[in-house]
């Protein structure tokens, strides 16, 4: 039942709202004074909504020029750990020949002999 009750009493304001605006519209032909008072008011909401507009448009540019510089970076955070992970390889593969020489040596020349 209550939400039949706030229907209706939406209803109802809907309906009153019509009918004052149709009023006030009446009002607006019959006094041309009213009626450029209301203009300029229109004018004026108008002009508000287009500084809003420009003004958001503006901050749009600008978060799309920080999202430009950020991607920007995460590239180069990129490349820079791909060439921070090769030169882990290289290290690794540095060491492993390293390791394979000294182990070579090792087998070709020997245990050095012990002078008596």
């Amino acid at each position: 039942m209550a939400t039949y009750a706030k229907y209706l009493e939406t209803f109802i304001k809907r309906h009153e709202d019509e009918l004052n605006h149709e009023k006030e519209n009446k009002h607006y032909i019959t006094d041309p004074h009213s009626y450029i008072s209301f203009l300029e008011l229109q004018v004026e909401k108008s002009s508000k909504a287009v500084f809003l507009t420009d003004a958001l448009a503006e901050k749009i540019d600008m978060m799309q020029a920080q999202i430009n510089t950020l991607n920007e970076k995460i590239g180069n955070t990129n490349k820079l750990y791909q060439i921070f992970e090769s030169s882990k390889e290289a290290q690794v593969f540095f060491f492993h020949i390293s390791y394979f020489l000294f182990y070579l040596r090792k087998r070709i020349i020997g245990k050095p002999k012990k002078n008596v």
